[in-house]
């Protein structure tokens, strides 16, 4: 069975339209009773969306922790590219550059409208479609 990649395409250009994406995504998977790891490529990006998953929503609770600093029963966490991330994750959202290495899990990649990001965004398609992934693609 081949791996399912989501792709996520905003219209919106600015460059905090992926982090609030990611947020609404988050919790709404989430709330289906998954496990969530949020990928980004920084400690920076790691601590605004920390930030943002508390505040984005006035009625939403989502507990979450950035690694390493989480016990293992957190049901959604936030890591730099790279950082281990724990066998019981049902679906992971990059927010990177990069398309994640072979998983086990659901992969879902946000897109904004940015030209840059779209470039991007082609470039993890292809990878993913070169090593056989089940795809699909989300306009919002």
């Amino acid at each position: 069975m081949s791996q399912q990649v989501d792709f996520y395409l905003l219209r919106h250009t600015d460059p905090a339209a992926r982090a609030q994406f990611a947020c609404r995504l988050t919790q709404k998977v989430y709330r289906l009773g998954e496990r969530v790891h949020v990928e980004v490529d920084s400690d920076d990006s790691a601590q605004m969306l920390d930030e943002l998953l508390w505040t984005f929503s006035d009625d939403s609770f989502i507990p979450h922790a950035c690694l390493p600093d989480t016990d293992g029963y957190t049901p959604v966490t936030i890591g730099v590219s790279g950082q281990p991330v724990s066998d019981t994750v049902t679906v992971r959202i990059n927010l990177t550059d990069t398309p994640l290495t072979a998983t086990d899990c659901r992969i879902a990649e946000i897109v904004s409208g940015n030209d840059n990001e779209k470039a991007a965004g082609r470039e993890r398609y292809a990878a993913y479609r070169d090593r056989g992934c089940a795809l699909d693609t989300h306009k919002i």
